[in-house]
């Protein structure tokens, strides 16, 4: 038995597909926040709490990776606003893959270089 695609059908994938878009937009949305305070967070942190930092490359690669985090972010978000405006344009999503990617992976990368950080200036 197969399925007739109907119009209700399509207009029902439509609206799916666009809700869909609009979490994962959300979720990029939080872990661009969760960025952007853990920058002046850290900021803070190294200037009040640890008067001689070691393991400061650690610090660096934080950095590095939390403005990588933000700023593909900020590109998944671009292409997730495209997507629920026009659902058809699907020529760019290697690029939402790819920035989805870069946001995830280097802002995992962030939190745990500034974990050993954090954990190796405290045993000091």
């Amino acid at each position: 038995m197969s399925e007739q695609h109907t119009p209700e059908l399509a207009k029902e994938i439509l609206n799916s597909s666009r809700e869909s878009h609009k979490l994962v937009y959300d979720i990029f949305k939080h872990i661009t926040t969760l960025a952007s305070g853990t920058i002046i967070v850290l900021a803070t942190f190294i200037e009040k709490v640890f008067k001689t930092p070691v393991w400061i490359p650690l610090v660096v690669i934080t950095f590095v990776g939390l403005i990588l985090a933000v700023a593909s972010a900020l590109a998944a978000m671009t292409f997730m606003a495209k997507q629920v405006r026009n659902p058809v344009v699907v020529d760019q999503a290697h690029w939402a893959v790819k920035a989805t990617a870069l946001c995830v992976g280097s802002f995992l990368m962030a939190l745990i270089c500034l974990t050993i950080f954090t954990i190796r200036n405290f045993l000091v």
